[in-house]
């Protein structure tokens, strides 16, 4: 029987709750990630051709056309954040915010669990009428 180690395990469940998609612009870390015609995009929540296309977060940043890791699930940390636990919504920029943005449509991205540490878990998009 094979062993496996705690860091080993770590890495892998990483790599499971990430993609790699190559950038059709240039997307600075962190922004919330749409997809079109298999290139990522910085999302908005005022675009709502947007709403429904959301896959995740950007976790570093690259110009256009290279090649962007994007979580699409699960934990992930920076030690620049200070959020208070609570969910988390995409706003008109791209950025994780703590309240509903006033304009466009609203959805959750995830939840602060720490100041440093989210849960990227991405909810359906509610339109607004």
């Amino acid at each position: 029987m094979d062993i496996i180690t705690y860091a080993a395990l770590q890495k892998l469940k990483r790599s499971l709750y990430s993609v790699r998609v190559d950038a059709g612009a240039a997307i600075s870390a962190l922004k919330v990630v749409k997809i079109e015609d298999n290139l990522a995009y910085a999302a908005s929540s005022t675009i709502s051709g947007d709403s429904g296309k959301i896959v995740g977060i950007a976790t570093t940043g690259a110009d256009l056309g290279a090649s962007l890791l994007v979580r699409i699930m699960g934990e992930m940390s920076n030690d620049v954040w200070a959020w208070t636990p609570g969910p988390l919504f995409i706003n008109e920029t791209g950025d994780l915010v703590s309240t509903p943005p006033a304009t466009g449509f609203v959805q959750r991205i995830g939840r602060a669990i720490s100041p440093t540490k989210i849960i990227v878990d991405i909810e359906q998009p509610i339109m607004r009428i």
